[in-house]
């Protein structure tokens, strides 16, 4: 008889708990090796189970280390102060009913005692109470608000090695949260809210992302608006009226080079100097720089634009996937030019004795990363205290200062003061997103992208 260790079991579960064991009503669930469970579900190697987040779902012992993967291999990263189970093995050719039962019969009663207003409430509706209150009692309401919560769930595009201090910086100021957090590309979020939502798994409180993926998350209904006490602050052109869509920060787009190959002064400073035949074979694109080619046709017009980059495209472009491999290439030689960089990664780079140089082409495109209200957002109070957060002079430090990204308040101070040098021109949701598709494609034509 397998022997398990006793585990503490949050009241807050979901049907998708019993799903996540691969259970169906009157069937049996197959389990190999049952690696771990914890705060996201249950993770797992082969044929065992993968790990599944549900939101505020967690079957949780004490005292291990959190170590999660997430189907397709997406990085889920849980809350720092999250716990696992030590390995323990089941029967891997046997079938094993009670565990499908147990999460089944968990899952129901859990359901069933929740109240109607879990699944009916809005995030707007659940807010609405707070927003005509002053900065000091709707934080004071917040705050009693999120203590009750006791989570926040933040799904991104960020980075990781911007998003988890940033959300441990959170933490600080609010250490009665847990945090679950997961992290993929713009469109694995968008793909992952979209069809949470249309399965009823409203786990998401924040949503993160770029102008693109945000407008998909706009237009298909699945945020909701919240206007921030700390809008005033913020500067006008990355305030959305509707407030449906917060940028916090905002990369630049900048042209890196190499210096062992280019000199300062024979570096490119517009964009008729990339046309240069010494430029050819020699400089580097992301394969998904749709979304700022598109920017720049909407600025200079598409009958200009594109005759334009059908003169680049006969440059012969090196394409990589990922902008932060694409300055690290960069700085390694394998091309003398990257026009579309964002531009606190060479930066940081140079501070590490990278041989990098940095100009700004006009127009200066930049590309904000946005908070969402999840429509559904199962924990709303925690999810405003973070966006306030996120707006503040606190916030706003940390995004400047400690990740080097460029802050939307107004007079912040930054890490690369050079980043806020450029007036730029942001990619808006309405812009970008209403003609991505062809912008996807026209990118794609005009350079060759298969």
């Amino acid at each position: 008889m397998t022997r398990f260790k006793p585990v503490l079991v949050h009241v807050t579960a979901l049907p998708s708990f019993a799903e996540s064991h691969g259970c169906k009503p009157m069937n049996e669930c197959k389990v190999g090796t049952l690696r771990s469970l914890g705060e996201g579900g249950c993770a797992s190697e082969g044929s065992a189970l993968q790990s599944v987040w549900t939101g505020s779902t967690a079957v949780r012992p004490w005292g291990s280390t959190p170590n999660f993967t997430s189907p397709g291999g997406e990085g889920f990263q849980p809350s720092p102060r999250g716990s696992l189970m030590d390995e323990w093995k089941l029967p891997s050719s046997g079938r094993v009913t009670s565990l499908c039962a147990v999460a089944l019969l968990f899952a129901g009663i859990i359901f069933f005692a929740l109240p109607a207003t879990a699944f009916s409430q809005t995030a707007r509706e659940a807010l609405k109470s707070i927003q005509s209150l002053s900065a000091a009692e709707r934080k004071t309401r917040l705050v009693e608000g999120a203590k009750k919560e006791g989570t926040l769930v933040f799904y991104g595009s960020l980075a990781i090695d911007a998003s988890r201090p940033l959300l441990d910086a959170f933490k600080k100021s609010y250490p009665f949260l847990k945090i679950g957090h997961y992290r993929s590309g713009e469109l694995g979020v968008y793909t992952k809210v979209s069809s949470e939502a249309k399965a009823g798994r409203n786990e998401v409180d924040v949503i993160e992302n770029s102008p693109g993926a945000s407008y998909g998350l706009i237009h298909d209904g699945l945020v909701d608006p919240y206007h921030s006490t700390e809008e005033p602050a913020v500067r006008r052109e990355f305030i959305d009226p509707k407030g449906l869509w917060h940028p916090y920060s905002y990369l630049v787009i900048g042209l890196g080079y190499n210096k062992n190959f280019v000199k300062d002064s024979e570096a490119p400073r517009n964009y008729e100097d990339l046309l240069n035949p010494r430029w050819k074979g020699r400089m580097s694109l992301d394969i998904e720089d749709y979304d700022i080619f598109g920017t720049i046709l909407s600025i200079w017009g598409e009958e200009k634009g594109l005759a334009y980059f059908r003169r680049l495209a006969k440059q012969e472009f090196l394409f990589r996937k990922g902008h932060t491999l694409q300055a690290q290439l960069l700085a390694a030689g394998e091309s003398a030019v990257a026009p579309w960089l964002y531009s606190h990664r060479p930066l940081m780079l140079i501070e590490r004795g990278a041989p990098l140089g940095l100009n700004f082409l006009e127009p200066v495109v930049s590309n904000p990363k946005a908070l969402m209200l999840a429509k559904r957002a199962p924990h709303p109070n925690a999810a405003a205290l973070f966006i306030d957060w996120a707006l503040s002079e606190e916030g706003q430090h940390f995004v400047g200062m400690e990740i080097a990204r460029s802050p939307v308040r107004k007079g912040q101070k930054q890490r690369f003061e050079k980043l806020g040098e450029p007036t730029t021109t942001p990619m808006k949701p309405e812009v970008l997103g209403a003609n991505l598709d062809r912008y996807t494609e026209l990118f794609r034509s005009v350079f060759n992208v298969k």
